[in-house]
């Protein structure tokens, strides 16, 4: 049950962070700049300068800094997203049958005839 829980963890952790990957690279270099008028790489180098110090060479080494980082940011997100609520919800299965039959819960109310 374990292994599976984690392959499912793993995948998920890596089909999130791939997707936004993309997702983001098209938002940073074309939707921003073009449609909206926002330079996120002009305003991520400046930020990046001023709050970890560093210093780039070119938009491009900004432009993967931002991806790394949020990559990062995306992938611990996944996990939060999933082991959070497996802690909860677990427990209160023991406890409170009724959670994990399948059933909504208003059908408890709506079914009686």
């Amino acid at each position: 049950m374990s292994v599976a829980i984690g392959s499912m963890l793993v995948s998920a952790i890596f089909v999130r962070v791939g997707a936004l990957l993309v997702m983001n690279y098209f938002v940073f270099t074309y939707i921003g700049p073009v449609i909206f008028g926002i330079d996120y790489v002009g305003f991520s180098q400046r930020t990046l300068q001023a709050t970890l110090g560093l210093k780039f060479a070119d938009p491009w080494q900004v432009l993967s800094a931002m991806l790394l980082y949020t990559s990062i940011f995306n992938g611990l997100h996944t996990i939060f997203s999933v082991v959070v609520p497996y802690v909860l919800f677990t427990p209160l299965t023991m406890k409170i049958p009724e959670i994990a039959s399948g059933q909504p819960w208003i059908s408890r109310f709506t079914n009686r005839h």
